[in-house]
């Protein structure tokens, strides 16, 4: 389904050297469809049920982004093998032919705390709120506030509280932290 290069696309790498990150990679996993993109500092992995494709395809950015205007339609992927060539098909009949992409994906299971036993258990947080963070990080950043890559330090307070987060890399003695309440089913 296209929901899960929906969910990962963002992290997708752009034009970088590291050319099998400018793809997002799509396996069988967990009895279902994985995807999964990285930009090499950020990583997300969106599980699906249903088909998997059996083996690991790294399908180039530019057709994942064709395939997401496809706004509503089923998109098939046709494909000769891991490394060859490939074609998306809309329900509409519209298609993009290409190859994929020949490379060795990260091993993104060793990095993600979820697909682990030794995780910590942080509450559900609204991203909207998370996005707050970044834009004091960018204003501060643009105001020549902090370095290049001011970082965010989460703090939690168990599974159902409030975290707290720091911003830390700022310059001038500033000092940012702050609460971020957690998301309540009701």
């Amino acid at each position: 389904p296209l929901t899960v290069l929906a969910a990962v696309a963002p992290f997708m790498a752009k034009k970088d050297v590291r050319f099998y990150l400018n793809c997002a990679m799509v396996e069988s996993a967990a009895g279902g469809l994985r995807a999964v993109a990285t930009d090499g500092h950020a990583l997300a992995v969106c599980d699906s049920p249903g088909a998997g494709p059996g083996e690991r395809l790294l399908i180039p950015r530019e057709a994942v982004e064709w395939a997401l205007k496809q706004k509503g339609e089923a998109v098939t992927l046709e494909w000769e093998d891991a490394r060859g060539a490939f074609t998306l098909r809309s329900e509409l009949g519209a298609t993009i032919a290409g190859k994929l992409i020949d490379g060795r994906y990260p091993e993104y299971a060793a990095v993600i705390p979820m697909l682990q036993d030794d995780r910590t258990e942080l509450a559900g947080f609204n991203p909207e709120i998370i996005g707050l963070i970044a834009k004091s990080a960018a204003g501060l950043k643009k105001m020549g506030g902090c370095g290049r890559y001011p970082a965010v330090t989460m703090h939690g307070n168990g599974d159902n509280n409030a975290a707290g987060f720091e911003l830390g890399g700022l310059k001038g003695g500033l000092r940012v932290i702050g609460v971020v309440m957690p998301l309540r089913d009701s």
